[in-house]
């Protein structure tokens, strides 16, 4: 399959949604993924190619100019593994975990699916080198070795080369052009065969007799092929063939993490060090010794290495975090980082303002922390630049699950560092940390008096106040209080002190919503003072959930509230009843009858659902842990978009969170894989019809997408008509937002002239008009 690479995602990363919004980008997806972890790098004429987990970019010496690809603009998976340039055709070559082969070449790239399609080796797919040779690569994989064929485009043969023909993970494979052979390095050392054999029949392949033990690197140098010998945990050797026998280099030692020979220099990556050596008459020369102190970077780890053209001084390394290092000589150093979110994780994100926060801390099943150590990040929506706090940022704190800001200053906000405690910033400085010993055990309990609190989410109150959740302790409420002070509360036998809560959410009716592990979810409200509860289970007129695994919940605009569990959506449709005696509270299933049999099943029915969303429309998009995305009309009985990574650039089906900018109307997806975002068209309603403006206003000649209608109130009602008061086009806003294709009730393009949109409420006491010049 053949795509072009696209600039228009390119060009996304740095629009701006304001009044000046272009409208024609309503509907494009726009990448924030990481480009900091490096996998692999080649070079190709004046240009870098460097490769990171989810994607590419491309780095112009001359110029620093940046391209970044990624399934989004051309790129037709994520997770790279290899990366290698054919010196015959000129095509990067990128190979991913799924098996999956690109080929970038002049704009275009051009997938090679074969093996990823493939029902043969399951599980043992993952690419783990490409090496180029002459018209062929020669692809190592878990399972053996295939060759592509460049020319043709397909798959020309699979060597099995493991004992009795078993498969054998292949580390990397070289040619040796010397005796025409090939040379591979796997888990059980190094295997040999002439390329005039037929190779596709394992006893051709002759197992070295010297090196039995793992073989990470191989590849040519001096003339000779060079092996990277694994002994563990840090003394791998590197040997060369002389006369057939293999002979010690006499480089140190060392854990070795990559080894490649570009232009004359042995490039290896080890201990935290780029090192490139050159061959001398008396041994090795060390030219470029590129350490953690050299750039000044205490956190320095490089994953590739190579050197620049002859005679230049110049050497390349990759970051495993922190992108691309240029060093010149021995003096000379710089950080090339494409602006981006430090790392692919994700738990929650957070927007407030023109700030979207990421938290990416970790929790297994159970709820039990895993140690993230990548602090959190902040996007600004406004031109879409990144700012990334890092461990020492935030003092060291681990597992950040949730971020909240402070409703009238975004730059105030609060982290929790799961297990550890809640940390307050101001104008991106740490000034508090709130824990039991700060507050006082009464005040702030941590479990069972060990100061350690699992703060799991936050939530808006009123005036002012935030309120959160403090997992396995006799109060698991807790607020922070416009003044800052914080206050915790029991909330009865409904939870206990080996209860584990974590998601919470304050509604329209003072309901403070919390989520349990596996029990359900408790309700409390204050009532004359007192803290009452209600829970709500699977058991009818107790709840009635599809199951007690509750992973999310949201209210709408209508004060109803959407739940998502491990086995579908259900919705509480009167929130009060909760505490209202002898009314039911059972929450109801959505049945969707597709097949017109009259019975119907349970939207979602089956699907963990790990986030909803309301959008300014009242429409709702479900975050799934197997299926991507779905957005659906305000009673969920509509669809809208299902996006999946197989039909959209969704990256990956398992959708971790969701957040909306309701200024813009912007949806951004919290993925496995990292975060994509996609201009949805809703956008938050006004109280008055007291800001409305078009956009593009003139449509000039030409322009054929959407022409929007802003600042409106709810849900209003839009009618277009000409200056003689005929009506063209009539709509309903989309929340706050309406949009007119600048054609009339046939379908027909307008006329050039002026055309008045009349806005009103539902209730017909906001009214606006604006103006709008076509000109064709």
């Amino acid at each position: 399959m053949k795509r072009i690479i696209s600039a228009a995602v390119a060009l996304t990363l740095t629009f701006t949604i304001s009044k000046g919004q272009t409208a024609d980008r309503i509907g494009v997806w726009v990448d924030h993924l990481p480009y900091g972890a490096g996998v692999d790098m080649v070079l190709k004429g004046d240009e870098v190619y460097c490769a990171v987990k989810q994607g590419l970019f491309i780095m112009n010496t001359k110029d620093r100019d940046i391209q970044r690809l990624s399934k989004l603009n051309g790129l037709s998976d994520v997770n790279v593994t290899a990366l290698a340039l054919s010196g015959n055709t000129g095509e990067v070559i990128i190979g991913y975990e799924s098996a999956n082969i690109d080929l970038l070449l002049g704009g275009e790239v051009i997938n090679i699916p074969d093996i990823s399609l493939s029902a043969n080796y399951p599980g043992l797919k993952t690419i783990n080198h490409l090496f180029p040779y002459q018209n062929l690569v020669y692809i190592s994989t878990d399972f053996g070795i295939v060759v592509l064929d460049l020319e043709r485009r397909i798959i020309k043969e699979t060597y099995i080369i493991g004992e009795n023909g078993s498969t054998l993970k292949i580390n990397q494979v070289v040619v040796n052009p010397n005796n025409d052979s090939i040379y591979a390095a796997t888990e059980q050392g190094v295997f040999k065969a002439s390329r005039n054999s037929a190779l596709q029949f394992f006893a051709n392949w002759e197992r070295d007799s010297y090196i039995r033990t793992p073989a990470r690197h191989i590849t040519f140098f001096d003339n000779s092929v060079y092996v990277n010998k694994a002994v563990p945990p840090a003394s791998d050797s590197i040997l060369f063939l002389q006369n057939g026998s293999w002979e010690y280099s006499g480089i140190t030692p060392g854990a070795f993490d990559f080894m490649k020979a570009t232009n004359g220099i042995l490039g290896l990556c080890n201990n935290f060090s780029g090192l490139g050596f050159s061959k001398q008459t008396s041994g090795y020369k060390l030219d470029f010794n590129i350490n953690s102190v050299f750039v000044d970077d205490s956190l320095y780890n490089p994953v590739a290495c190579v050197a620049g053209e002859p005679g230049s001084n110049i050497f390349w390394s990759l970051d495993n975090e922190k992108g691309l290092y240029l060093t010149f000589g021995s003096s000379y150093h710089e950080n090339i980082f494409p602006n981006s979110p430090a790392s692919e994780k994700v738990y929650q994100m957070h927007n407030n303002g023109n700030r979207v926060f990421v938290a990416p801390g970790e929790i297994d099943n159970t709820w039990v922390r895993q140690f993230n150590r990548s602090g959190f990040y902040r996007l600004n929506s406004e031109d879409f630049t990144w700012n990334n706090y890092s461990l020492g940022d935030v003092g060291g704190l681990l597992d950040i699950l949730a971020i909240i800001s402070d409703p009238e200053d975004n730059t105030h906000f609060f982290v929790s560092a799961y297990d550890s405690c809640i940390a307050e910033f101001r104008n991106d400085q740490l000034v508090r940390t709130i824990t039991e010993k700060s507050e006082g055990r009464e005040v702030f309990p941590g479990i069972g008096g060990s100061g350690h609190h699992r703060v799991g989410d936050f939530a808006y109150g009123v005036d002012g106040d935030i309120w959160f959740t403090n997992s396995l302790t006799d109060k698991p409420l807790g607020v922070i209080h416009e003044d800052g002070s914080v206050e915790t509360f029991g909330m009865g036998s409904a939870v206990s002190s080996a209860t584990a809560v974590k998601n919470i959410m304050y509604t329209s009716e003072d309901q403070i919503w919390v989520q349990t592990r596996n029990s359900g979810i408790v309700i409390g409200k204050f009532i004359n003072d007192s803290l009452r509860t209600q829970r709500m289970q699977a058991s009818e007129n107790l709840g009635n959930l599809p199951t007690e695994t509750v992973l999310c919940f949201a209210e709408d605009k209508d004060g109803e509230v959407w739940i998502g569990t491990n086995e579908g959506v259900a919705v509480l449709y009167s929130p009060r009843n909760l505490f209202e005696p002898n009314r039911n509270y059972d929450a109801q299933r959505i049945i969707i009858d597709d097949d017109g049999d009259g019975l119907g099943d349970p939207f979602l029915g089956g699907e963990a659902v790990n986030d909803i969303e309301v959008d300014g429309a009242n429409k709702k998009w479900f975050a799934t842990a197997n299926s991507g995305v779905f957005y659906t009309s305000d009673d969920g009985r509509e669809e809208i978009y299902h996006f999946t990574s197989e039909n959209s650039p969704l990256i990956s089906n398992n959708v971790i969170d969701i957040e909306i900018d309701d200024e813009s109307g912007m949806v951004y997806f919290g993925t496995d894989q990292g975060i994509v975002s996609f201009q949805g068209v809703a956008t938050e309603g006004s109280d008055f019809n007291d800001d409305v403006f078009a956009y593009p206003n003139p449509v000039e000649p030409g322009y054929t997408g959407p022409i929007l209608i802003r600042g409106l109130v709810t849900n209003a009602q839009v009618k277009i008509t000409d200056v003689e008061g005929n009506i063209v086009y009539e709509t309903v806003a989309e929340g706050g937002q309406a949009i007119w294709s600048g054609r009339n009730f046939d379908g027909q393009r307008v006329k050039t002239g002026v055309y008045l949109a009349y806005i009103t409420d539902e209730l017909g006491t906001s009214t606006a008009i604006t103006k709008i010049l076509v000109v064709n």
